[in-house]
């Protein structure tokens, strides 16, 4: 039974954000989310002293103006209900002394089948109250691999971020109303002081992914990582085979301590996602890379078509974009490995008024990037400066910046080619490729299109020949 004398602490492993009217709250074990309202956010925000039921009492009581006696019964549900999702963790523990814990009086469900829809209607509310939900922070533009089609190719070391300089990015970015942290490069593993970054962002309550090429992933390191709480790790596993994937990043090795690295991580129960770029050098063992990652227990992979051009303006590394006949090939061994599945439905049309309120980048919506020098962009892939975050506070950038003002304007009426294209619902443009392709945000994405019209040309072929 809960007493007044218990002490009361979050679960160190649970990170949040207090927004307007509520706390948003996530824990990376079961990767489940929470909303908590105003009453469930008051008790959140006083936790961090650790008090005792008492306390936490007194502080409801005083802060609702209600009486002691009132507020009793209902911080006790309150922090019994989080203590069941395994959000806190009472001392001397429930019942059998084991900590058990999350989100309960939540001002919504989290039942796991309500999970995604949950997810998605905390990101519409970031989306209205304008704030950044997830920022994507490059620590170096340094890596131990050459991977061919990759789009950084300067990477010196002079001018980047020092900790020093991180730490108050951070401490703006928790303050923006950030959550979502995640750290990459480069290789993000190759700086001296990841881990002082790392730890500092968990300080902070940020909830934070590792995107890594998993080659420097030892078992000390993955054992820090599951210190912290690390989210999720996004693996580039490149090809089936050490011959292919070693070709592509042009280090030899690098294939079996890729592998090596995933493995070190799954042991230890940490999410990891591993993911490809289909191209010419590897697409043809598309099968036997989805094989891979079923023998590895990852049950989450995605392979993506685009190559985003290199940052200096070359876009030498689209030629190695797959070719047609590849393309068609690796959509049959899909359908040749699973027989009985259903070709996807033609989506139904979109009406003018759904265009004009259709956003069709989230770029600068909920989400920024700061490279490793601390320049400010809208996201990964569209290289329009928006400030300095060196010289200049991000909350100025943030709410501040024509550039992104603009950007967030865009619909999907807004862009002539797209909007009349009947492929635009199984189009993956990207606009920040688009920019590079054609100089502008409003233009069709060459290499998109071309991937779209391929696609949709072989699944056409497949409905007629079922009819």
């Amino acid at each position: 039974m809960l007493s007044l004398a218990h002490t009361i602490a979050r679960n160190p492993r649970t990170a949040s954000r207090t927004w307007p009217a509520e706390t948003v709250v996530y824990l990376p074990d079961g990767n489940t989310i929470h909303s908590l309202n105003e009453t469930a956010s008051v008790v959140w925000e006083f936790l961090i002293h650790r008090p005792t039921v008492a306390q936490i009492v007194r502080h409801v009581a005083h802060e609702f103006e209600v009486s002691e006696e009132q507020a009793t019964q209902d911080v006790k549900t309150l922090l019994e209900t989080l203590a069941a999702r395994n959000l806190v963790i009472f001392s001397g523990g429930l019942d059998d002394g084991n900590a058990r814990g999350v989100s309960a009086t939540a001002r919504e469900s989290d039942k796991a089948e309500r999970q995604i829809p949950l997810l998605y209607r905390i990101k519409d509310r970031a989306r209205e109250q304008n704030i950044p939900m997830h920022a994507l922070l490059e620590l170096t533009n340094n890596c131990n691999l050459w991977c061919r089609h990759c789009y950084i190719t300067h990477r010196p070391a002079k001018g980047e971020l020092t900790l020093d300089e991180i730490k108050p990015i951070l401490d703006q970015l928790a303050d923006l109303g950030v959550l979502f942290l995640t750290l990459t490069g480069g290789e993000a593993l190759s700086r001296k002081d990841f881990f002082s970054i790392a730890e500092y962002a968990r300080q902070r309550d940020f909830s934070f992914s590792l995107f890594t090429n998993g080659t420097l992933i030892t078992p000390s390191v993955a054992d820090r990582l599951k210190e912290l709480a690390l989210e999720r790790a996004e693996i580039s596993i490149l090809g089936a085979t050490a011959a292919t994937h070693d070709a592509i990043t042009q280090v030899e090795g690098s294939f079996e301590k890729a592998i090596e690295g995933a493995r070190l991580l799954i042991d230890r129960g940490i999410n990891v996602q591993l993911k490809t770029t289909w191209m010419k050098l590897n697409i043809d063992e598309s099968e036997e890379i989805r094989d891979l990652v079923d023998s590895l227990g990852v049950t989450s992979f995605r392979g993506g078509n685009l190559i985003i051009h290199r940052r200096d303006g070359s876009s030498e590394n689209s030629s190695l974009a797959a070719e047609e006949s590849q393309m068609r090939a690796m959509q049959q061994r899909r359908l040749d490995r699973h027989p009985g599945a259903q070709l996807p439905p033609d989506p139904p049309p979109l009406s003018e008024e759904q265009k004009k309120d259709i956003i069709p980048c989230g770029a600068g919506q909920t989400s920024l990037r700061i490279d490793a020098y601390g320049n400010v962009y809208p996201c990964a892939a569209i290289n329009v400066l928006l400030g300095d975050a060196k010289t200049t506070p991000l909350a100025e950038i943030w709410y501040g910046s024509e550039e992104l003002e603009k950007i967030r304007a865009i619909r999907l009426a807004d862009l002539p080619e797209c909007s009349a294209c009947a492929l635009w619902q199984r189009c993956t443009r990207c606009a920040g490729l688009a920019l590079m392709e054609t100089g502008s945000l409003f233009a069709a994405s060459p290499q998109a299109c071309r991937v779209a019209r391929i696609q949709h040309k072989f699944l056409e072929e497949k409905q007629c020949e079922l009819q």
